[in-house]
């Protein structure tokens, strides 16, 4: 993640079940917002030997663009087809 520092923050994530097989769809650089616990790590760079500093995230729950896209066409299709019905109920006045 670029934060305005000369380095980068390494931001690590762990998902389980439905969250990680729709984390695995997604390509580089895809924009994604998740909830979760975050807790920060260190580990010593292997080429400088240098402490590196981190964030690791267990993941609760994940949004991705493409949900996004995908709720705004299922509402978009709900309106579609209840124009000029002001509720979704079965009476007809």
């Amino acid at each position: 993640v670029h934060v305005g520092e000369p380095e980068n923050i390494v931001v690590s994530g762990i998902a389980f079940g439905n969250h990680a097989e729709r984390l695995a769809k997604l390509g580089k650089g895809d924009a994604i917002s998740v909830i979760g616990a975050l807790k920060p790590t260190q580990w010593q760079d292997k080429n400088t030997n240098e402490t590196k500093h981190g964030l690791s995230v267990t993941v609760a729950d994940v949004l991705s663009v493409y949900d996004i896209k995908k709720k705004r066409n299922a509402e978009a299709s709900e309106n579609s087809t209840q124009q000029g019905k002001p509720f979704n109920d079965e009476i007809g006045f």
